[in-house]
C-alpha cells in the first residue's frame, strides 16, 4: 500500500510512503498486519549512476529494518529497492522510484505515452529526476527517470 502527502519541508514538495502485508504477524485485524517498508522525500537527483559506482547512496529515502527483513526472508529474485537504492514500492519498476515516477503525473492529463516511442541511450553521468518541478515536470528525454 502507497501513501503520498504533501509536505512543504520535503525537498520535492512530497513525503512517499509505502507499506507490505505480513501475513506472519498475529494481528486480527488485517491493517495492523502492514509493515512500513521505507519514506522517501527527494530523488537524490545528483546520485547518477557514476556517483553510484563511487559509493554515493541516496539520502532523501529510509528503509524501515522490519522491511527490509521482511523482503530478504521471503527470497525474491528480483531486485527490490528502486534505482540505485531509491525508495520503491514491492510491486513497483525497480528502475525507477517513488517520486521519479509520480512526478511525472499531471492534470489535466496531456496524453502522454506510458513508454516512450522510442529508447533515449542515457550516459553513466546523465541526470536523474529533479527534486522539484521547476523544469515544469516536463518528460525531458534527456533526464533518466
Amino acid at each position: 500500500m502507497d501513501i503520498a502527502v504533501r509536505d512543504s519541508r520535503a525537498v520535492s514538495g512530497w513525503v512517499f510512503g509505502t507499506h507490505m502485508y505480513n501475513g506472519k504477524h498475529n494481528a486480527d485485524n488485517g491493517w495492523y498486519r502492514l509493515v512500513p517498508v521505507g519514506l522517501m522525500w527527494g530523488n537524490d537527483p545528483e546520485v547518477n549512476q557514476v556517483a553510484y559506482e563511487a559509493g554515493e547512496r541516496p539520502k532523501e529515502s529510509w528503509f524501515n529494518p522490519e522491511g527490509s527483513n521482511l523482503v530478504e526472508s521471503m527470497h525474491g529474485s528480483r531486485p527490490w529497492w528502486g534505482w540505485n537504492e531509491r525508495m520503491n514500492g514491492p510491486a513497483d519498476g525497480f528502475i525507477s522510484a517513488c517520486i521519479s515516477c509520480h512526478s511525472t503525473s499531471e492534470w489535466p492529463h496531456k496524453g502522454v505515452d506510458l513508454f516512450p516511442k522510442k529508447y533515449v541511450h542515457q550516459e553513466k553521468d546523465g541526470r536523474w529526476v529533479p527534486n522539484t518541478d521547476e523544469d515544469g515536470n516536463s518528460m525531458d528525454p534527456q533526464v533518466m527517470k
